[in-house]
């Protein structure tokens, strides 16, 4: 095994170090009291300006109609990044625009990648956008997964849209409205059945997406990502230093992300079963 490989299995090892996983998430975790409505999003944060370049030449490459609202390019957007799918392989935890490149060329990418790169893609194209994570608990988590939600002027709602899926969530009636985010898991936990809509062409693993998607499901919204702060230090110390020590740098910092939990004590629901 090659040094480089060795650095990266250990690397790996002392990331998912229970403990660490633990003391990590405790750092950046925190419950959201107010409204639902009023949580953040990335496009507070961020600025289309700081976008690399290389994100608004891919962007000339996707089939956005002009005039179209924050929902059909965000849908041409998703539809955009499905046809780069890469189904295997761990998260990346690059840059932005190193990211996009490997997404693009197929070379890698997951869930949390696709949706990483969404944002950015949101964000150039006037969209108000959201980032999401679920999990059904906290270490080795069974079901962690990643989507997005963006926000339709027309509409005058958040809508959820799982880009690495290609669906969106309804309550099953024909021709209605989207759930957000927060209006799909209240559903779910009103003992309501699972509805989506598919908007690519194939839909692959279809029975995971019941697993994910369920009443036990605990969703957090990803908030205070930087994306030009991440980028900057990503592209400046990942060939010297591992992601999670960068990301532990961050946090000593004040300038890392966090998890919001609008609908759980993530401490009863995730540190308490965690502990046990």
């Amino acid at each position: 095994m090659e040094i480089k490989q060795i650095k990266t299995k250990l690397a790996w090892i002392v990331r998912r170090h229970p403990l660490l996983y633990y003391i990590r998430f405790l750092l950046i975790s925190r419950n959201y009291k107010e409204n639902p409505l009023h949580l953040p999003a990335f496009n507070d944060i961020n600025n289309p300006a700081d976008a690399d370049s290389l994100f608004y030449e891919v962007n000339s490459e996707i089939d956005i109609a002009n005039g179209a609202d924050e929902v059909d390019k965000s849908l041409a957007i998703a539809r955009f990044l499905y046809t780069k799918h890469k189904y295997r392989g761990r998260g990346l935890g690059l840059s932005s625009n190193k990211s996009l490149r490997l997404i693009y060329n197929r070379e890698a990418g997951v869930c949390s990648d696709h949706s990483q790169i969404f944002n950015v893609f949101c964000l150039i194209n006037n969209i108000k956008v959201r980032e999401w994570g679920i999990v059904d608990k906290l270490y080795r988590s069974d079901y962690g997964h990643t989507f997005n939600e963006i926000y339709s002027a027309r509409l005058q709602k958040w809508i959820m849209i799982d880009v690495w899926k290609g669906i969106l969530f309804t309550d099953g009636v024909p021709g209605s409205v989207p759930f957000s985010a927060v209006e799909l898991f209240l559903h779910l936990r009103n003992g309501n059945a699972l509805h989506f809509v598919q908007f690519v062409d194939k839909l692959t693993g279809e029975d995971r997406i019941y697993k994910l998607y369920s009443a036990k499901t605990i969703p957090f919204l990803i908030d205070n990502y930087d994306n030009k702060v991440y980028d900057h230090y990503l592209n400046k110390y990942q060939d010297r230093y591992p992601s999670f020590l960068i990301n532990a740098f961050l946090i000593l910092l004040g300038k890392n992300y966090r998890f919001l939990f609008p609908l759980d004590n993530y401490k009863e629901k995730l540190l308490n079963a965690f502990k046990s």
